[in-house]
């Protein structure tokens, strides 16, 4: 079995570091500049936040400041992936021409676009079964949008959110990785990614008492540190930024559709409890050291 941790991890070399260092602060200081005037505004004047509605009905009625704020507040999400590019610009064209094959790479074997498209569906109905079976009442099925809103939905997030990835898991794991094994630098960008989201999670949970909000911010890193490392297996094992682009939309739409059928309190907790379970699976499996699943052996003739 392959050791999970090195004991004693080597520092990044002083090139990588630097890099490092300036991807992140470009990253977070683009978001959360763009971030912060749009959740001020909203936590004081109600203006809804499109990012949180199904599709792109979270933009009908903005205009004027309203929409304003808005639109910046959408262009946020693209600080990663632009930091990226621009810490890559700086390097050698090799560097800058495999992550830019990384992004279109979409020439995988087939049973990862059925992970990617039917992991999420199987976690969100397990969500629902152990919310209704823990007393949250019958689940409201008529909440979920028809597929035409689903679809917008997803296109939302795939043009939003997934386009993260380019960065986290595009240029900030692979230099991670070319000093620490894989399970130690998914420990480190894990908490860099939810770190990353504190602002956007401070606003949603403003209206909690005040001792709540710790446990909830805490919960929070530990879920989105769980799926950083689901990420990680997609991205080792397959090479493809475009593929957790994917994971990512579709994995916010189903956890939206959740969040529409039941309300329990028993779904984050869940929901962190069942990621984790399965990447303690996949480290068991893969190993820590790289956690990637091998290429499997094409078929005799």
């Amino acid at each position: 079995m392959p050791k999970s941790i090195e004991p004693r991890p080597a520092r990044l070399p002083p090139a990588d570091r630097r890099r490092l260092i300036a991807f992140l602060a470009l990253a977070f200081g683009w978001t959360w500049a763009l971030w912060l005037p749009g959740l001020v505004r909203s936590a004081a004047t109600g203006m809804p936040l499109p990012t949180l509605d199904p599709g792109f009905a979270g933009w009908r009625g903005l205009a004027g400041v309203d929409l304003a704020f808005a639109v910046v507040f959408q262009l946020a999400v693209y600080g990663p992936a632009l930091a990226a590019l621009v810490v890559l610009a700086r390097q050698p064209r090799p560097a800058l021409a495999e992550w830019a094959r990384s992004l279109v790479r979409f020439d995988v074997a087939p049973r990862w676009y059925a992970f990617v498209f039917g992991a999420p569906v199987v976690l969100a109905l397990a969500l629902v079964a152990l919310a209704v079976g823990t007393g949250s009442g019958a689940p409201a099925w008529s909440a979920v949008p028809a597929w035409p809103l689903l679809m917008g939905w997803f296109l939302a997030q795939l043009a939003t959110s997934g386009l993260e990835e380019p960065g986290w898991r595009g240029f900030a794991l692979p230099l991670l990785q070319r000093t620490y094994a894989a399970e130690r630098a998914n420990w480190v960008l894990g908490f860099v990614w939810a770190a990353w989201h504190l602002p956007f999670v401070l606003y949603l949970y403003r209206d909690l008492p005040l001792a709540a909000i710790p446990v909830m911010v805490a919960g929070f890193t530990m879920s989105i540190v769980a799926m950083g490392f689901v990420h990680a297996w997609v991205f080792n094992s397959t090479g493809s930024v475009a593929l957790n682009v994917l994971l990512h939309a579709w994995a916010n739409v189903t956890t939206g559709l959740v969040a529409l059928v039941v309300v329990s309190p028993i779904v984050p907790l869940a929901t962190a409890g069942i990621t984790w379970v399965f990447v303690a699976w996949l480290l068991r499996r893969y190993g820590g050291a790289t956690l990637r699943a091998p290429a499997r052996p094409a078929p005799r003739t």
